[in-house]
């Protein structure tokens, strides 16, 4: 009986952890310009992003025509999303101001990625 009590507390500790590292600001938005919207998990309700908006793991960006936008990440690596374009943030890990994984998944657009010397190539990927 107490082992049970304890495996699922542990396991409750795990789940905690990883809830907060999703809802843990990786980025802020540093320029905006034109029409610029991110849509969140759970809602997934497309809402407009402004400049000074933090960037969450999951998000997905989306510029319209003639609209751009600046992301700066918690590892100080800056990208550049160009009009037309959707970005996803599929996993994003830093600790303390070193990179340990990156994954950005582009469906359609340009971005230009301007990536911190904080951590290895490798564990950027677009």
């Amino acid at each position: 009986m107490k082992r049970i009590g304890i495996l699922t507390l542990c396991a409750l500790l795990v789940f905690l952890r990883s809830a907060i590292a999703m809802t843990a600001e990786i980025g802020k938005v540093t320029a905006t310009e034109g029409r610029v919207d991110v849509t969140r998990a759970p809602d997934n309700e497309a809402i407009l992003l402004a400049q000074g908006a933090p960037v969450f793991v999951g998000d997905s960006i989306r510029t319209k025509g003639h609209s751009k936008v600046e992301i700066v990440f918690a590892d100080k690596s800056v990208v550049k999303i160009a009009p037309n374009t959707r970005m996803e943030i599929k996993n994003f890990a830093v600790k303390g101001s070193a990179r340990e994984r990156a994954e950005i998944y582009i469906s359609r657009g340009k971005i230009l990625a301007d990536v911190s010397k904080t951590g290895s190539p490798d564990t950027f990927i677009i």
